[in-house]
């Protein structure tokens, strides 16, 4: 049997990015986020954080990765895929979940290839393919990784 894990950024550590971008000031990052991807929020911030009061956490959070996701951060992929197959800051959108997964191991996140077969085994965002997750668990157990 396979079990999904998701590598989730708990909101409150959000709200701290989010005030800390607002206020321009330094802040202490979860431990699980590089520092790539720490520079890519910071360089961001006036690009995608405004006053706009009306908009929850999640919302906010889900621009916040939205952009570096864009530019083929490998990592906010990977966080973007979950929070659209969760439905965090955004519509649950399946097909989306599966593209940023995609996405996010072409550009070298192993850590989303247990992912990605998880959802070709259940047909989740994309057709069920049992060849296609095996190869995935494949190479997640050739990458050593303990998920599968």
């Amino acid at each position: 049997m396979f079990f999904f894990s998701y590598y989730d950024i708990p909101f409150n550590e959000i709200r701290k990015m989010i005030n800390a971008i607002e206020d321009k000031s330094e802040f202490d990052y979860p431990l699980f986020i590089s520092e790539k991807l720490k520079q890519l929020i910071l360089e961001m911030n006036d690009d995608v954080v405004e006053d706009d009061s009306d908009e929850n956490d999640e919302k906010r959070a889900f621009k916040l990765v939205r952009k570096p996701a864009k530019n083929r951060n490998s990592e906010s992929q990977f966080h973007l895929s979950i929070m659209y197959g969760k439905g965090e800051g955004t519509e649950k959108n399946l097909e989306m979940d599966f593209y940023w997964y995609q996405k996010a191991v072409e550009n070298g996140y192993d850590v989303a290839q247990n992912s990605l077969a998880i959802l070709y085994e259940k047909g989740e965002g994309t057709e069920k393919n049992l060849e296609r997750a095996f190869y995935w668990y494949k190479k997640v157990a050739e990458n050593e990784d303990n998920l599968a």
